[in-house]
This record gives C-alpha cells, sequence and structure tokens, in this order.
C-alpha cells in the first residue's frame, strides 16, 4: 500500500520537472543567443596595454597634441564621426576618445586578408562600402545599444589628396535613430604627415580635437536634414590649410604624385605616367615641364598663362583640375586585371582580366573571371564612389561580391575612375537639386 502511494506520488513530481526544464533550456538558449549576437569592444586585457604602447611611439614619432576636453563627464553610449584623411586615423581617434575603447566600422576591404581574426577580436564592424549592407547597420544599431562608442568615417573614403569627400547617405538618418551623443574628431595634419598618395611619411605636428557636435536628447528631437547640416561642415577639412606654418619634413615630397596626377596643365597630355614625380619635381614627359612641391604642398615653378579658369598653387588644386579635365559624356573604358573574394570572403588575387566600361548610367565589367566568363553591371546611381588604393586598384561591389580592379598595364591610371564616378554622381545631385 505504501509503495502504491509513493509510485503515484512521485509520478506528478516528475511531471513538473519536466516543464521546469524545457523552461531552463529554452532561457538558456536565449541567453546564449544575446550573448552570441552582441557586438561588445575591444577587450580592455589587449586593448590598454596595445594602447599605451602604440600611442606613446606615435606621439614621439609624429609630434601628436591631444585635447579631449569634450569628453569629460560624459558616459554612455556615442556615436564619433571623424574626417577620413589617413591611414591612421583609427589610432588618432582612439587617442581622442580615450579611455572609451572603441566599436569601429570598417570597410569590409580588410577583412579579406590576414587581419580579419585580429579584426573580429578587436569587435569592429565590416560593411560593404557603396554598396546596401543592412547587415552592418544592424549591428551599429545593436552596438550603440550596447551602451559602445561606435566610431564612423562617414565619407566612407580615405582622401587620397587631403580635402573633404562626400559624406555618405544615410549617415544622418542612422544618428537620429540612434538618439545618442555624437563627437567628432579631427585631426588636423594627420593628412600632412600620412598622405594617401605618398611613398615616405612626414613629420611636422598632429592636433587631435574631440568636440561635442549634437547632445543626444537634441538628435532624438532632430530631422535628418537637420542633422546633415551639422555633420557636413564639421567633417569639412583641407589638409594644407590645417596647420598654417608647420613644415612637414620628408625624404620626396612628391614620390608617389603621380598616382593621383595624370594632366599636365601646360600642354594637356593626359594619361597615367606622363608626369614623373620624384626628387621633389613633376615633370611633364611630354613637353619638358619642370617644378617643385615644397613640405606644405605648395607648387611652384608652373608657366604663366595656363588656359584660363585653370588655378593650381597646391597638390590639391592639380587633382581637382585633373579631375576636372574628365568628360563623363563620352564612356570611360579600361582594361583591369581582376581579383575577389571567394566564398569564405577571403581575396584570391588575379584570377581574371576583363573590360571595365563607366558611363553616366552605368558600371560594368566584362570578360573572363575565375575561368568564367561574365557581364557584370550596376546602376552608377546605386555605387556613387569607387575606393581606390592608389597607383593599383578601385573596389567595387557586384551581387555583394568585392571586385579589385587594377587597369592593365598601369595601376596609375586607377585614380580616372574614381574622378569618372565622383563626377557622375556630382552633376546627378545638382540635377535632383534643380529637379525640387
Amino acid at each position: 500500500m505504501d509503495t502504491e502511494e509513493k509510485a503515484v506520488d512521485t509520478r506528478p513530481a516528475e511531471a513538473e520537472k519536466k516543464p521546469v526544464k524545457a523552461e531552463k533550456k529554452r532561457a538558456d538558449a536565449k541567453k546564449n543567443a544575446k550573448k552570441n549576437n552582441r557586438i561588445g569592444r575591444p577587450p580592455a586585457i589587449v586593448y590598454y596595454p596595445a594602447y599605451f604602447f602604440v600611442t606613446l611611439w606615435y606621439r614621439l614619432r609624429y609630434n601628436i597634441h591631444v585635447d579631449r576636453k569634450a569628453l569629460a563627464g560624459r558616459k554612455g553610449p556615442a556615436i564619433v564621426i571623424a574626417p577620413h584623411v589617413s591611414g591612421k586615423d583609427h589610432i588618432l581617434v582612439s587617442m581622442g576618445i580615450f579611455p572609451r575603447r572603441p566599436t569601429f566600422v570598417l570597410s569590409e576591404h580588410f577583412m579579406t586578408g590576414k587581419l580579419r581574426g585580429v579584426l573580429e577580436f578587436m569587435r569592429t564592424i565590416s560593411k560593404k562600402m557603396f554598396c546596401p549592407d543592412t547587415r552592418a547597420v544592424v549591428k551599429i544599431i545593436r552596438s550603440a545599444r550596447e551602451g559602445n562608442t561606435v566610431v564612423l568615417f562617414p565619407e566612407g573614403r580615405l582622401t587620397w589628396y587631403g580635402r573633404s569627400l562626400e559624406v555618405t547617405d544615410g549617415t544622418a538618418e542612422l544618428i537620429r535613430q540612434l538618439g545618442v551623443d555624437v563627437f567628432t574628431v579631427t585631426s588636423s595634419g594627420a593628412g600632412m604627415t600620412f598622405p594617401k598618395w605618398a611613398k615616405f611619411v612626414r613629420r611636422g605636428r598632429i592636433d587631435v580635437k574631440t568636440e561635442l557636435l549634437i547632445d543626444g536628447s537634441a538628435a532624438r528631437s532632430m530631422t535628418a536634414d537637420a542633422i546633415d547640416s551639422l555633420i557636413r561642415p564639421a567633417l569639412r577639412h583641407d589638409e594644407e590649410k590645417a596647420l598654417p606654418g608647420v613644415t612637414f619634413r620628408t625624404k620626396d615630397t612628391t614620390a608617389g604624385l603621380d598616382g593621383i596626377l595624370w594632366v599636365c596643365p601646360s600642354c594637356g597630355a593626359s594619361e597615367a605616367g606622363v608626369l614623373e614625380t620624384s626628387g621633389g619635381h613633376i615633370r611633364c614627359t611630354r613637353c619638358g615641364l619642370d617644378c617643385t612641391a615644397d613640405a606644405h604642398g605648395r607648387i611652384s615653378g608652373l608657366p604663366e598663362g595656363l588656359a584660363p579658369g585653370i588655378s593650381i598653387s597646391t597638390v590639391a588644386d592639380w587633382y581637382e583640375y585633373c579631375a576636372s579635365t574628365v568628360d563623363i559624356s563620352v564612356p570611360l573604358v579600361m582594361p583591369v586585371s581582376v581579383s575577389a573574394t571567394d566564398a569564405e570572403g577571403f581575396m584570391r588575387r588575379d584570377i581574371g582580366l576583363a573590360t571595365l566600361t563607366v558611363t553616366s548610367d552605368t558600371v560594368s565589367v566584362e570578360g573572363q573571371i575565375d575561368g568564367e566568363e561574365v557581364s557584370l553591371s550596376a546602376p552608377a546611381s546605386k555605387i556613387t564612389a569607387f575606393p581606390i588604393t592608389v597607383g593599383d586598384h578601385i573596389d567595387i561591389y557586384f551581387g555583394g561580391r568585392l571586385h579589385l580592379l587594377s587597369p592593365i598595364p598601369d595601376g596609375r591610371a586607377a585614380i580616372i575612375p574614381v574622378a569618372y564616378l565622383d563626377r557622375v554622381t556630382a552633376a546627378r545631385k545638382v540635377a535632383q537639386e534643380v529637379d525640387q
């Protein structure tokens, strides 16, 4: 009798345990999923020792001065936006916002090689540049809501000539949705110390300054257009004017300039390699023009009486002159060597030969890639810009796959499609403003 009663008593107890166990399992799964989806920050045990070692070296070597007063007393999540003027901006921004640990939003370009593991470990967010990428946007929003300091370079590209590039669409709307503090970090002198085109770094001075651009409470009540009107002037920069009077010492003030200059203002010769740039001189191989560029980027020795409308006094002026000569009414066609990412997202080099064609309406690539005949195209209105590795290649996405296109026979010609598409995008925006 007692045994039967015990048997009856134990059955309900077992039945009660099962749902409790299942409930705990679901809760654990939910907790683990949430943990796995966290963006997080760079691990403190790695980040802080690395930060102190790297920044001490940079401070001593490049005469860096940091003003981070704007962050004093500020806590909680934040968005940091910065002009992208040098390849060392991630280090300089980190110096500006210390002791906050940054969550950088980086081009997917950097995740296609050996650095992927390091960048993932440091909790960076990769983004396909000038290509729709909702996954990256979701991660940015999630990161800010975790309380992180998210760092964006809204131009989407590192400027190759020291002046502002266009801010990518959607930045203002993202800031409005997040409704957190927005800071700017400007690194005046960084673009002159580490010019994207240069073969040698320089030494002069870099001033890193952090400012509060928009208070979080204000951001929540502003329109995207109002936010955009604050972002654009805050990011505007001209490195040649950023630190007047500072001399940036280097081995050679012109080595590498042939990667962004391709038109002689004296005779009009126009093609990659027509200008020889070394030893502080810029020489035209056609007409014999010989001028110099000093440590401030100032040009001397151009002949008097250049064509009407041509005014060149600095390296940046010369690039803008070259870009102005591009005729977007005529299709740009050039042979290219193709590299592209594989199924795992790693870059496979030189896997095809093709022809790049850029018009006011379309960007297309036709040829043989990875042993197959392909014809890839996208509207120019969707791509809007080409990131560039000066003297080597441009980046473009087709179907979410990253392709690197290197002009044949001379990689220095990569700057020409960059200038072409920038002019197409600018002309489209002007037309849209007129229609409105």
